[in-house]
């Protein structure tokens, strides 16, 4: 698996085609991460749209969680979970999540309300 082009997002979009053509041919699940740009470190809803350098990784994805969290969130260690993408479901939904830090384990405890979008 060897991508070489001139410009790194060309580079990324085909690196999670890679990923997602082999999980299908294999046929089991692909996760990967991404990170966002800082716009987005101050926005409490993180869409597809604040993912960083290529949004061909999104268009790629089948489903894009954004884990989000507020300050007060994160003194909690909660977090919430929205659903930024799904390709053969409705988007937008929203979970209440529990955050271990020591374990880097997420455990969802509810549904929530999506808030408003005005800043997503």
């Amino acid at each position: 698996m060897l991508f070489r082009s001139k410009q790194r997002r060309f580079e990324l979009t085909a690196i999670y085609e890679w990923y997602r053509a082999f999980g299908g041919d294999n046929n089991f699940p692909v996760w990967t991460a991404s990170q966002v740009g800082r716009g987005a470190y101050t926005k409490e809803i993180i869409t597809e749209a604040d993912i960083s350098e290529d949004i061909g990784k999104a268009n790629t994805a089948d489903v894009v969680i954004a884990i989000c969290q507020t300050l007060e969130e994160v003194e909690k260690d909660r977090c919430r979970l929205f659903l930024a993408k799904a390709r053969d479901a409705k988007r937008g939904a929203m979970f209440d999540a529990k955050f271990f830090p020591d374990a880097q384990a997420i455990v969802t405890i509810g549904v929530t309300k999506p808030r408003e979008m005005a800043n997503a």
